[in-house]
């Protein structure tokens, strides 16, 4: 068998899809997506040649990364080796940054994609602290209704 010819089980390219904005080589197709234009483009195998263990070797693989992508919410309780945020869009919300930003034990092992201000963490409250703080306001005024109302059925008395 020749290593270099394609063997028959396996693609002859993966084709990977992206924003256009982020990638400027090849293209095979474009469509939009989300209000974004994106960009389809070929990552064709890599067949290499090397010697090891007394004998010639051959391999053939795709040049891909396994990479994974978790929300906020899901990262909880986690401890992961290393982690890349990106607070450019999404909710201002001081408690989400700090749980993003501490699933890593050491902060060599952080990284930012796009740089933010300190306002962009602490901008607004939070959508829960929003609707609590609605809650005790509501719950407020109906425990002086309730007291107002004891109050002038006793007085009644």
């Amino acid at each position: 068998m020749d290593p270099h010819k394609d063997p028959p089980d396996q693609p002859l390219c993966l084709l990977v899809g992206v924003p256009k904005d982020q990638y400027s080589g090849p293209v095979v197709e474009e469509y939009d997506w989300r209000g974004r234009r994106h960009a389809v483009f070929p990552v064709n195998r890599s067949h290499r040649d090397f010697y090891a263990a007394g004998a010639m070797r051959h391999r053939t693989q795709f040049p891909v990364r396994l990479a994974y992508a978790i929300t906020i919410h899901k990262a909880q309780a986690m401890t992961v080796p290393k982690v890349v945020l990106n607070f450019s869009q999404g909710r201002k919300d001081t408690a989400l940054f700090y749980v993003a930003a501490s699933r890593v034990r050491r902060l060599e092992d952080l990284m930012f994609e796009e740089t933010f201000d300190f306002d962009r963490m602490t901008g607004s409250e939070g959508e829960g602290a929003v609707m609590r703080r609605q809650d005790w306001d509501r719950r407020a005024v109906q425990r002086l209704i309730a007291a107002n109302m004891a109050s002038s059925q006793a007085y009644t008395q």
